[in-house]
C-alpha cells in the first residue's frame, strides 16, 4: 500500500508531464500554421486562429496518437506569396505536404530540414525557387516528390541516392542545369524534361519514356538520340587495339585465302558450264519457256521488322497485310514502320505515338494492348468507327491488324489533349467562353454516338484533343470494348457502377462527361485528386456551401467577367446531375446538349 502510495503522486505527475509536452508540441504546430496563413491567405482565412488546436482547420490532419499536425493539404487553395521561413519547416511531424496548383514563392525546400518524416510532397504548379540544398536529402523517408513545373535551378544532385525510399520523382519544367547524374535508385517515375540539362543520360534511364528527358536540348544518349562523338569510342585500352590489330591480320589473311579459293571455282565453273553447252547443242530447244518467279509479287513479301529511330513502336506485318485507310492519304505499313516516332503517353487502351512520315507528314499511332477480339470482329468494328463522321469524333484514319500488332492511325492534332492544357502553364488561354464551347462540342460528339447505339466507354479529358482554335475531338471512341477487361482504378472519371470496363453504357459516359464538365469548371484534376484526396471530385464541390463556390471553387482563370458567375454555377448543377451516384438520377446526353446550349446563349 505504502508503494502505491509512493507511486501514485509520481505517476501522475508523468501523465501531466506527457500532457503538457503533447500540448506544448501542438501548439508549436499551430504556431507555425498561423504564421504561414498570415503571409499566404487563400482558402487558410477560414482558418479559426482562436481554435487552441488547428486539427479541424481545412487541409491539416493531425495523428490522434500523437496529437501532432501530420499532415497539411492544400492543393489549389488560391495561396500566394512567399512562404515565411519557420513555418512548414516547424512542423516536424509532417508527413505529407501537398500544395500544388497555388501561386506561391520562396525557397521552401530550404525550410524543410526538421521534417525528418515527410513521405510525401505535392509543389508542382507554383512559383517556387532556388537549388535543392544538402539539408533536402537528409530526409530519408520520402517516397514521391513533385517539384514540377516551377523555378527551381541549379544542378541535379547525386545525392538523391541517399534517399533510398523515393520511387517517384518529378521535376520537369524548371530550370535545372547540367548532367543528369547516374542515380541508383529504383524509379517507378523519373522525368526531367523541359529543363536545360546537358550531357549523356545515364544508361540506367535508357528504358525510361522519351518524354522524361524532352525539352533538354544539349542532353543525349538513349531514349533520345544518340550523342555525337562518344567518349568511348574514343578512349580505347591497349588491349583493344591489340585486338584490333590481331583481327585485322586474321581478316586479311581470311579474305585472301577466299579470292583463292574463288577463282579456284571460277576456273573449274567455266570448265564445266562449256562442257554443259557443247552436249545441249545436239539437243533441240524446247517448244514452251516456263514462266519467270518474280519475287516481288506481293504474295511472296518477307514478313519485316522495323522500329522507329527512338525504339518507340514496331510491329511485324503477317504476309501480305497492309495497312488499311477510309478515304484518301494512305500509306505504306513500311513507310510507317521506317519512321521515326516519339512515345506521347499510355493509357487504357494502349500506347500512343507521334510518327514523323518520311514524306515530311506527321501521324498519331495508337498501340493497342490486350487485344481480346477476333480480327473479323476488330475489322467490323473499327469500320463502322471509321465511317462515323462528327465535326468533334476524332476520325480514325486506317487500321492494321496483325498476329503481333494491333495499330491504329489518326491524323495529328497540333495542340494536344484537353488535360495537358487545362492542367498546364497555358490553363489562362481557357477563357469561361472557350470552355463552355469546348463543353458543347464534347457533348455533342458524345451525344452524336448515344444516337447511333454506340457508347464511348473512357471519357476523360487526356482523349479529348484540341485542334488550332481550341476545336475539341473526342478520340478513343468504343476502343476500350476491344481489350481485355480490367477491374475499375481510382482514375476519378469511372461510374461507380462499372465493372467490366468492357461493358460500357450511355450512363457511364453520361458520368464521365460530368466529371470532365466539373474538371473544366474547376480547373481540378480529378485523378490526382482521387489518388491524392480521397475524394472525387463531385463530392469535392458539394462539399463546400454553394454561397463559397465562386471563392474556393471556380478555377481563378475564369473570374474576369463577373457577368459569367450566374453561368458557370448552372455549368456546376449540370456537371453535378451528370456524375450522380444512382445511374437512373443521370440526365440523358441529348438533355445536356439542350441545357448547355441554352447556357451558352444566356
Amino acid at each position: 500500500m505504502e508503494f502505491i502510495n509512493l507511486f501514485t503522486p509520481i505517476f501522475l505527475c508523468f501523465l501531466c508531464f506527457q500532457f503538457n509536452v503533447s500540448f506544448s508540441d501542438l501548439a508549436a504546430d499551430r504556431e507555425a500554421l498561423i504564421r504561414f496563413s498570415s503571409v499566404v491567405q487563400g482558402n487558410t482565412i477560414r482558418w479559426n486562429s482562436s481554435d487552441p488546436s488547428p486539427c479541424s482547420w481545412t487541409g491539416v490532419l493531425c495523428d490522434n496518437a500523437t496529437n501532432r499536425v501530420t499532415g497539411l493539404r492544400l492543393p489549389g487553395a488560391r495561396l500566394a506569396g512567399e512562404i515565411p521561413p519557420n513555418s512548414i519547416g516547424n512542423l516536424t511531424k509532417l508527413r505529407r505536404l501537398s500544395l500544388r496548383g497555388n501561386l506561391l514563392r520562396g525557397e521552401i525546400l530550404l525550410d524543410l530540414e526538421n521534417c525528418s518524416e515527410l513521405r510525401f510532397i505535392y509543389l508542382q504548379n507554383n512559383r517556387l525557387s532556388g537549388e535543392i540544398p544538402a539539408t533536402f536529402f537528409r530526409l530519408s523517408n520520402l517516397i514521391r516528390v513533385d517539384i514540377s513545373s516551377n523555378n527551381f535551378s541549379g544542378e541535379i544532385s547525386a545525392s538523391f541516392n541517399n534517399l533510398t525510399r523515393l520511387t517517384h520523382l518529378y521535376l520537369e519544367n524548371n530550370q535545372f542545369t547540367g548532367p543528369i547524374p547516374d542515380l541508383s535508385s529504383e524509379f517507378s517515375q523519373f522525368n526531367v524534361s523541359m529543363n536545360n540539362l546537358n550531357g549523356r543520360i545515364p544508361r540506367r534511364f535508357a528504358n525510361l519514356s522519351v518524354n522524361s528527358f524532352t525539352g533538354n536540348q544539349q542532353l543525349c544518349g538513349a531514349p533520345l538520340s544518340s550523342c555525337p562523338n562518344e567518349s568511348e569510342s574514343n578512349k580505347l585500352s591497349g588491349g583493344a587495339i591489340a585486338g584490333i590489330v590481331v583481327g585485322s591480320a586474321l581478316g586479311s589473311i581470311l579474305i585472301i585465302a577466299s579470292i583463292f579459293f574463288l577463282c579456284r571455282n571460277c576456273h573449274k565453273s567455266r570448265t564445266s558450264r562449256q562442257a554443259v553447252q557443247d552436249a545441249a547443242s545436239s539437243i533441240p530447244p524446247s517448244p514452251e519457256k516456263p514462266p519467270a518467279y518474280d519475287f516481288r509479287s506481293p504474295d511472296h513479301i518477307l514478313p519485316t521488322d522495323h522500329s522507329g529511330s527512338d525504339g518507340g513502336y514496331s510491329a511485324r506485318p503477317d504476309n501480305n497485310d497492309e495497312l488499311t485507310f477510309f478515304g484518301e492519304g494512305g500509306f505504306l505499313l513500311d513507310d510507317l514502320l521506317r519512321a521515326s516516332a516519339e512515345m506521347l503517353g499510355k493509357g487504357t487502351v494502349g500506347t500512343t505515338y507521334k510518327a514523323y512520315l518520311d514524306n515530311g507528314g506527321q501521324v498519331i499511332v495508337k498501340r493497342l494492348k490486350n487485344v481480346c477480339v477476333s480480327k473479323m470482329e476488330f475489322t467490323k468494328k473499327i469500320v463502322y468507327l471509321g465511317k462515323l463522321y462528327h465535326e468533334n469524333l476524332l476520325p480514325i484514319k486506317g487500321y492494321y491488324y496483325g498476329k503481333e500488332e494491333k495499330l491504329l492511325v489518326f491524323d495529328f492534332i497540333p495542340i494536344g489533349s484537353l488535360s495537358s492544357v487545362l492542367h498546364g502553364e497555358e490553363r489562362s488561354q481557357l477563357t469561361w467562353e472557350i470552355r463552355s464551347r469546348i463543353a458543347l462540342q464534347i457533348a455533342s460528339a458524345i451525344e452524336h454516338l448515344h444516337s447511333h447505339n454506340l457508347c464511348h466507354g473512357n471519357i476523360k479529358s487526356n482523349n479529348i484533343l484540341l485542334a488550332n482554335g481550341f476545336q475539341a475531338s473526342v478520340s478513343e471512341s468504343g476502343l476500350i470494348q476491344l481489350v481485355t477487361s480490367s477491374t475499375p482504378n481510382l482514375s476519378g472519371y469511372r461510374a461507380p457502377e462499372v465493372i467490366d470496363t468492357r461493358i460500357a453504357s450511355r450512363e457511364a459516359d453520361v458520368y464521365g462527361f460530368g466529371i470532365l464538365l466539373l474538371e473544366l469548371v474547376t480547373g481540378k484534376d480529378p485523378t490526382v485528386l482521387m489518388n491524392e484526396e480521397g475524394i472525387d471530385l463531385p463530392r469535392w464541390v458539394q462539399g463546400v456551401d454553394e454561397s463559397r463556390w465562386s471563392s474556393e471553387v471556380f478555377d481563378l482563370n475564369l473570374l474576369t467577367n463577373p457577368n459569367d458567375e450566374e453561368n458557370i454555377v448552372r455549368f456546376l448543377h449540370v456537371g453535378i446531375r451528370c456524375a450522380s451516384q444512382v445511374p437512373k438520377r443521370r440526365s440523358s446526353m441529348m438533355e445536356v446538349v439542350q441545357r448547355i446550349k441554352k447556357i451558352c446563349k444566356d
